[in-house]
């Protein structure tokens, strides 16, 4: 009787994480369909958050993992309009620049009615609050008091920015460390080793070779040095679009370096 209850329960607990796994999988293809950008932004974001799980032993990697993939999940409420303004630098209104800031708290929501993501809308609810305790949201918490998630989440978001704006990887964190009061420095310095393990030398292939999925170990420029896409991403359908348009007007550089 003992084991027969004991059974029920662990296929109970089955279903009951694949229920979850399969409500993450639809969140993160909603994501895709209303903002593509902030779903590869998340993806990218997840592959740094797995680096850092891999190299210091963080817990609760599937939270840290989830958080990262759907820190952007908040962007489904934003009309399409102001998402554009946002991304070309344009004026907001002050009802607009609300909206904006209160991203993660619709993030929050979104997550909190689901069972078992919780923890995951608490740290992309912090993801952009200062290590001082400035910023959103504005409450008492600061410091280490910040989930850990949300903090690695700051720091992994901003050095992405960077890199998408042309700044390498060493000079983005090296600005990071700059700066006072937004990071927590200590994690910063751990994310610094986490992502300046040696360089994977990778498998060479023609871009026609090139399938979704597979993640690059080398950036990705036009023939003329234009960069593309940098190490790390993983391949996404838009992204071999993305390409396959940029052969079409100047060139890609080959091979591809992937992992193999």
């Amino acid at each position: 009787m003992q084991r027969e209850c004991a059974k029920l329960l662990t296929e109970e607990q089955d279903r009951f994480e694949k229920t979850i796994e399969a409500i993450v999988k639809v969140l993160g293809k909603i994501l895709s369909v209303s903002d593509p950008l902030s779903y590869e932004f998340g993806q990218k974001l997840k592959e740094y958050t797995h680096a850092c799980i891999e190299a210091l032993k963080l817990e609760h990697g599937w939270d840290l993992e989830t958080a990262a993939a759907l820190a952007r999940i908040g962007y489904v409420t934003m009309p399409a309009i102001l998402i554009q303004k946002v991304r070309a630098g344009m004026v907001l209104t002050t009802s607009e620049r609300d909206m904006v800031t209160h991203l993660p708290e619709a993030g929050r929501n979104i997550l909190n009615n689901f069972a078992r993501l919780e923890n995951v809308g608490k740290i992309v609810y912090y993801q952009n609050k200062n290590f001082d305790g400035a910023g959103f949201p504005v409450d008492s918490i600061g410091g280490v008091n910040i989930p850990m998630g949300s903090r690695l989440l700051r720091i992994l978001a901003d050095i992405i920015q960077s890199e998408a704006d042309g700044t390498s990887k060493g000079k983005a964190i090296d600005k990071l460390k700059a700066t006072s009061g937004l990071y927590d420095l200590k994690l910063l310095q751990d994310v610094t080793v986490a992502l300046s393990s040696g360089p994977k030398k990778g498998r060479p292939i023609h871009l026609k070779h090139l399938c979704v999925g597979q993640t690059l170990v080398e950036a990705i420029e036009t023939a003329d040095g234009t960069l593309i896409l940098n190490a790390g991403n993983r391949i996404t359908p838009w992204m071999l679009k993305k390409l396959n348009n940029f052969v079409e007007m100047s060139g890609v550089k080959e091979p591809i370096y992937v992992e193999d």
